[in-house]
């Protein structure tokens, strides 16, 4: 403890360090991972309801899109996706 004081090392920056120490035993790891992993990571929010889906022709705005400009669109909104799974 007294090295970390001297060292100046948040709590935080321990649990990260031991997390990526390959040196430390597996399930110190772990702990250090799932202590650290509120303060990096947002919760995510509670699901209250099923998205609502909404057809393309109920968006007129999407109507004057050029069809290239739709399928970047859709690219962009696909990433968006898989980015927050």
């Amino acid at each position: 403890m007294r090295e970390v004081a001297r060292e100046g090392e948040s709590p935080l920056q321990v649990m990260l360090r031991l997390m990526r120490d390959e040196t430390e035993k597996i399930e110190v790891r772990l702990d250090a991972a799932k202590a650290a992993a509120p303060y990096m990571h947002r919760k995510m929010p509670v699901a209250v309801d099923e998205p609502t889906v909404v057809e393309p022709n109920e968006l007129p705005e999407l109507q004057q899109l050029s069809v290239s400009e739709r399928k970047a669109l859709l690219v962009l909104l696909e990433k968006a996706l898989t980015a927050s799974e």
